[in-house]
């Protein structure tokens, strides 16, 4: 302390040493407001410069920090704006402390007394660190607003970074699984294309077949023994000529049908129909066409996301710069891949005339 703590008994002499003390008092609070006001400049600047949410919130806990210094020497000084005599002020000052109350002894006088903080209050260096205070309120005031809202604006930066992330790995994935189909359909179009060229084969084939053939003229001769037979007298010798007629149509009716054997040549078509198989692979083209299309559409909004919510940051920030750059990346894939699709569904198209034409062919051999 620049003065000797000694007890004055002079009215005039304790009361020069209480404006002394509370003009030291205010000198020491005014530059340590000073500093942070100087402190809270720096901050502002670098506020300027900050883009991640850590560097923020580590800059809003040194803002913070500042914040309480300047508070509790704004909370000292609203208390004595306000009083109107020393027993309302509250002082961390020992010294000041024990002057106020050995001056309080000596005049005996309120009015004496309040006039004292009146002077106190009408001094320059009072002037000067009220308006300072003032000053650096309103300064700190926009400050923290400026980084509460860009806290606020990384936060929703930074969510909105982490669903188009995780929007970008889902259709990164759905990207792998057309490739991995896509590199199965030329061995498909092959086999398919093989098969239908080897579908079936035409062959000749003899059969022989064996029919009855009547005997017309035997057939009548035993007819006419029959009859013949039914007009000889029955007498020995009519008995043995017709025995004989008898012997001879059963002979000549037993023999009255013949086996009659002819040969045929004909042709065979043996042949399997694709149809099936191919439209199944036409299904499941149709199915990766229409998660492509999904896909795009999804890659397309993720884009234009980034734009309006994210791009700005994207030349300081490496993963944000690396995202747009994946983005750019599967959507030009993506639209290869609807091409080699659309080219492929074509292919199994023509494939599926073939076949059905060929099936019509060997059908009707």
């Amino acid at each position: 302390e620049t003065e000797s703590k000694q007890e004055y008994t002079n009215e005039e002499e304790i009361e020069k040493q209480i404006v002394l003390e509370f003009e030291r008092m205010i000198k020491e609070d005014y530059y340590e407001i000073k500093d942070v006001e100087y402190e809270l400049k720096v901050l502002s600047q670098q506020e300027e410069d900050v883009l991640l949410q850590e560097e923020v919130e580590e800059l809003k806990r040194k803002i913070e920090a500042l914040l309480d210094k300047f508070d509790a020497i704004k909370k000292k000084y609203d208390t004595l704006k306000f009083a109107k005599d020393f027993s309302s002020i509250s002082i961390d000052n020992h010294y000041l402390t024990t002057l106020i109350n050995n001056y309080k002894k000596e005049v005996q006088d309120n009015i004496v007394i309040d006039d004292l903080i009146k002077k106190v209050k009408e001094t320059e260096d009072y002037i000067g660190i009220i308006e300072k205070i003032v000053y650096v309120e309103k300064g700190k005031e926009c400050l923290t607003v400026k980084v509460d809202d860009k806290k606020e604006k990384f936060e929703s930066r930074d969510i909105s970074f982490e669903e188009l992330e995780k929007q970008y790995n889902d259709v990164e994935k759905i990207n792998k699984e057309i490739e991995s189909f896509s590199n199965t359909l030329d061995q498909i179009i092959k086999d398919i294309q093989n098969k239908i060229e080897n579908m079936g084969n035409i062959y000749e084939k003899k059969e022989t077949y064996t029919k009855i053939v009547p005997d017309m003229n035997r057939f009548f001769r035993a007819m006419v023994q029959f009859m013949a037979s039914g007009m000889i007298p029955r007498t020995r010798a009519g008995n043995i000529a017709r025995a004989g007629l008898i012997v001879g149509a059963v002979h000549d009716l037993s023999h009255s049908f013949r086996k009659e054997r002819t040969t045929q040549t004909r042709q065979i078509a043996e042949f399997t129909n694709y149809e099936k198989d191919i439209l199944n692979n036409m299904t499941n083209i149709d199915d990766f066409i229409v998660k492509l299309n999904t896909a795009s559409k999804t890659i397309h909004e993720i884009k234009e996301t980034f734009k309006k919510e994210i791009a700005e940051y994207a030349v300081f920030i490496p993963e944000f710069k690396e995202l747009i750059e994946n983005i750019e990346t599967i959507e030009k894939e993506l639209e290869e891949k609807n091409y080699y699709l659309d080219k492929y569904n074509t292919e199994m198209k023509k494939e599926l005339e073939k076949n059905n034409s060929k099936v019509m062919v060997y059908k009707n051999i």
